[in-house]
């Protein structure tokens, strides 16, 4: 039983409880996405409004490689399942996509990892 105030890590997901509001966290997890994934901007949210668009733009983008793209996609989706639903959307958009990804579909990928390291103590 998790006492008030008592704080947990359990399979590198930290639980915390206080009061009645347990909460959950994954710092760690997201520091090693981080460390190989280094954004190069921090973002305030995780995708844009163009998120499921696939402009004329986007089709003449040159693809990407499918596996460090899909890699990186299975990860931000653990994440998003277990503790941060606020990324859930994107990843879920950036996943209809893994077929063919372009520079543009990476470019949003990037976007999620930057908003990862401008809220990584988000519980």
């Amino acid at each position: 039983m998790l006492t008030n105030g008592q704080d947990v890590s359990y399979l590198g997901m930290n639980i915390s409880r206080k009061g009645n509001i347990i909460t959950l966290s994954q710092p760690g997890y997201i520091k090693a996405i981080l460390e190989k994934y280094a954004p190069t901007k921090k973002y305030v949210t995780p995708c844009t409004e163009d998120l499921f668009d696939r402009p004329a733009s986007d089709m003449s983008s040159p693809y990407i490689n499918i596996t460090q793209y899909l890699s990186l996609l299975m990860k931000l989706m653990f994440l998003a399942t277990r503790t941060r639903p606020d990324i859930l959307t994107a990843v879920c958009g950036l996943l209809t996509k893994c077929k063919a990804p372009t520079d543009a579909d990476q470019k949003r990928v990037d976007r999620v990892v930057g908003y990862l390291a401008n809220t990584i103590d988000l519980k």
